[in-house]
């Protein structure tokens, strides 16, 4: 197509700095490209140069401190363990920090083999990708803390010294974990995905990699939650639902079994959390919040 002239550019001199920094070119043929790749062109390889070595260097690195913690796109991010210290993830790491000493420890983060994706390097004792969900256990000893990745990996890990208790792995395709809960007597633990068909998989703590149930939600799971009285009953909240998870049948034939929580008018507000009641003679009680505030019991 012809080009529009807009004719000659007036008043628009670069002072002293912006012409260090920027040069006036024409549109023209590649200037998308250039978009993508502005250094192209302005960034030239040198005449004469080592050669490229790929073998890792001879010095070693330990974490000395991690800042920060990730939560813009994640609930379930942040417990305390029963020694009272602060447990939460960043990046592909989980953090125990004890704030009464300033003291750190570390879950993950180790040296790996690193040559490709990061998701597909599972050299290290801990996460290959970042930590999108994290929860610590009734008795607050045991993390379980889940990450992105088409397989998504499941840890479980020791909420005071970091060590490696188990690995659990979702299926393919389920792209990250959303929320991640532990039962009340650390016998399972139960991750929602973020795969087309929105679903929460169960595992069993001292059981393989693979679930052992799978139920399918179909909405977007951002909180889990397992009742403090019975082992194989938790709730998921999150876009336009609450739904109670039953756990029937044993082996092979284990099921989840949902019922899905019904509003004014059949229709359900979107939750951002729920939690059990804390009393015997309330157990079957859960109370969730909505996007709007309120608190909603069921």
């Amino acid at each position: 197509m012809k080009q529009k002239d807009y004719g000659p550019e007036e008043n628009q001199e670069y002072d002293a700095t912006l012409k260090a920094l920027f040069e006036k070119v024409p549109p023209g043929e590649g200037d998308e490209f250039a978009a993508v790749k502005p250094w192209l062109g302005a960034i030239k390889e040198p005449k004469s140069h080592p050669k490229p070595n790929k073998k890792a260097p001879a010095e070693t690195l330990e974490m000395d401190w991690v800042y920060g913690y990730r939560n813009e796109d994640t609930r379930m991010n942040c417990f305390l363990n029963s020694d009272g210290c602060a447990v939460y993830p960043t990046a592909a790491v989980g953090v125990v920090f004890d704030y009464k000493n300033m003291k750190q420890t570390y879950f993950g983060g180790g040296k790996t083999s690193f040559s490709g994706r990061k998701q597909d390097d599972e050299t290290g004792e801990g996460h290959s990708d970042d930590v999108t969900a994290l929860s610590v256990s009734f008795s607050r000893k045991l993390v379980a803390s889940g990450q992105n990745g088409q397989q998504p990996l499941v840890f479980l890990w020791d909420a005071t010294t970091c060590e490696k208790k188990g690995k659990k792995r979702l299926p393919k395709g389920c792209r990250l974990v959303t929320a991640i809960g532990i039962s009340a007597t650390d016998q399972y633990v139960a991750a929602a995905d973020a795969a087309e068909k929105i679903a929460v998989h169960l595992f069993k703590i001292d059981g393989g990699a693979a679930a052992i149930a799978t139920v399918q939600i179909n909405m977007k799971v951002v909180h889990l939650a397992f009742s403090g009285f019975d082992e194989n009953v938790l709730a998921t909240a999150g876009k336009d639902h609450l739904a109670i998870c039953t756990l029937s049948g044993e082996g092979k034939s284990c099921k989840l079994d949902k019922k899905m929580g019904k509003g004014k008018g059949g229709t359900v507000e979107s939750q951002c959390a729920a939690a059990w009641s804390a009393s015997e003679a309330t157990k079957d009680t859960i109370f969730s919040g909505s996007s709007s505030g309120e608190v909603v019991q069921w």
